[in-house]
């Protein structure tokens, strides 16, 4: 059970490789099965602002650590990737020298797969505390907006949602907050305004900016966009993007975010929209509202269809 982790160990003389081992562990130390497996070891090198390809060499590996004879020598590398084009099942760790070249360099690494793959290492090292809070969102503020892949930026932009997630949880309300929560909104309300005339790409920033907004300047902000008198970068707004600015201002509980809702049921009355109000509803800060709907959800009693209560339970927390 469990996915092992994988990394490469590597030292540098005069320029070039003196040692090169890939180190493995076990996920989970109740079962310390070591796995063996065939993949690609590549290094990359710094051209400008692109990281470049300098050597691949498929390995072999097995046990604890397994040495790679055929590195030494090779070019020092900027970064180290031990399972290039992921021909291996595992969970890459990068060292310390590819993680200081990733967190600035990342978006300039042309292959879209391993940007992906290293993407998703980076998270995998906030999710396992390997990775602090601090480094990760530094990471995806320098990266994400150099993005030029659709879908690329759309994995990106979900690690904004991961960070706001984590310092919501862990340092709500701090100073430290408050100034990555601006950075942030900064970043991506750019990222919309530089979008324009690109709708997709626009609604991928609009839609992040949108789930991670809670300050003052970011609440003004969708409630100009809702009322139409502020740009979202030529974007327009559909009845969906309504009710995400409406659920996350009463989220806030934003001046007047209440009154929102009822305002809107006049414009949609569609069975989505009723839902859409529901959930608006639910995920405001009232306790005393909350404490009902958990006591109907607990009943049980079928007075409520299960899409209402799929709706309320989603919100409550």
């Amino acid at each position: 059970p469990g996915l092992n982790t994988l990394n490469a160990d590597f030292k540098c003389s005069d320029g070039k490789i003196s040692s090169f081992t890939l180190v493995q562990a076990a996920a989970i130390p109740a079962f310390p099965t070591l796995r063996e497996q065939l993949v690609q070891v590549a290094t990359f090198n710094l051209s400008g602002d692109k990281l470049v390809l300098s050597e691949k060499q498929s390995v072999t590996y097995r046990g604890a650590s397994t040495d790679v004879p055929a590195m030494v020598g090779k070019a020092c590398p900027d970064l180290v990737y031990p399972n290039y084009e992921d021909w291996g099942y595992a969970k890459v760790v990068l060292d310390p020298v590819s993680f200081n070249t990733a967190r600035t360099r990342l978006a300039g690494i042309e292959d879209p797969m391993l940007r992906s793959m290293m993407w998703q290492s980076l998270s995998d090292g906030l999710g396992d505390r390997r990775l602090g809070l601090d480094d990760f969102i530094q990471t995806v503020l320098a990266n994400a907006p150099k993005e030029t892949d659709n879908a690329l930026l759309r994995q990106s932009l979900l690690y904004f949602s991961m960070a706001k997630g984590y310092l919501r949880v862990f340092t709500n309300g701090s100073d430290y907050d408050k100034r990555m929560s601006t950075r942030m909104e900064d970043v991506l309300w750019k990222g919309v305004q530089d979008s324009r005339g690109n709708r997709d790409r626009g609604k991928s920033w609009l839609g992040t900016y949108i789930d991670i907004a809670s300050t003052g300047t970011a609440v003004a902000n969708l409630g100009g966009v809702l009322a139409g008198n502020v740009d979202a970068g030529g974007i327009e707004i559909d009845q969906e993007t309504r009710w995400d600015i409406i659920n996350q201002l009463n989220r806030l509980d934003a001046p007047g975010s209440e009154a929102l809702i009822a305002k809107e049921l006049e414009r949609d009355k569609s069975e989505a929209g009723q839902l859409m109000a529901l959930s608006a509803s639910t995920i405001r800060p009232d306790a005393a509202m909350k404490a009902r709907w958990l006591e109907k959800v607990q009943q049980m009693d079928g007075s409520e269809p299960f899409s209402r209560l799929r709706v309320v339970m989603s919100n409550l927390y």
